[in-house]
């Protein structure tokens, strides 16, 4: 994946959130919530932690631009970013053996690459500061992972606050 050029692979995820925005953007207007494992927030960062630091924001702008103006995707209301530290993510990885969808092998090509795994980690973190509607949940403070438990409280309260949930 490092040799393929940023905006060439963008063009193939985007493509797949523009053939679901009109679907997203009716479920929406139903006064459903849509709920996106990342989105095109995950394919932004995995770029721009590739990318020449130069260009970062001229790539972000484009990605943007491509997805909500052009391809017309919805626009999130919030966004929420678990933050896992990438030392521990990877003691998390090592825990899980082999995963069937992965051919018997127990890490991606990105999961076991720890130095781009931080640059990753730094790319949503960058995102985080430069977008209002972002917000970091912390799920390792003092370098311990909270419970699945904690950090759906923490999710729960955060959405009460903004007012989404009762």
């Amino acid at each position: 994946y490092g040799d393929i050029n940023p905006y060439l692979l963008t063009l193939a995820y985007a493509g797949d959130r523009a053939l679901a925005g009109k679907e997203m953007q009716d479920w929406i207007n139903e006064g459903n919530f849509v709920i996106a494992n990342r989105y095109l927030h995950s394919n932004v960062a995995y770029s721009i932690a590739k990318i020449p630091e130069q260009i970062r924001d001229s790539f972000i702008k484009w990605n943007y631009d491509l997805e909500y103006q052009t391809n017309g995707i919805p626009k999130e209301e919030l966004v929420i970013l678990l933050y896992v530290d990438p030392e521990i993510a990877q003691k998390n990885l090592e825990g899980k053996g082999e995963r069937g969808y992965m051919g018997g092998k127990g890490k991606d090509v990105h999961e076991v690459d720890v130095d781009y795994q931080r640059k990753v980690a730094d790319a949503y973190l960058y995102l985080s500061k430069h977008q209002p509607n972002w917000v970091v949940i912390d799920c390792c403070p003092d370098g311990k992972m909270k419970t699945p438990e904690e950090i759906h409280n923490q999710i729960m309260d955060l959405l009460k606050e903004k007012g989404l949930v009762k």
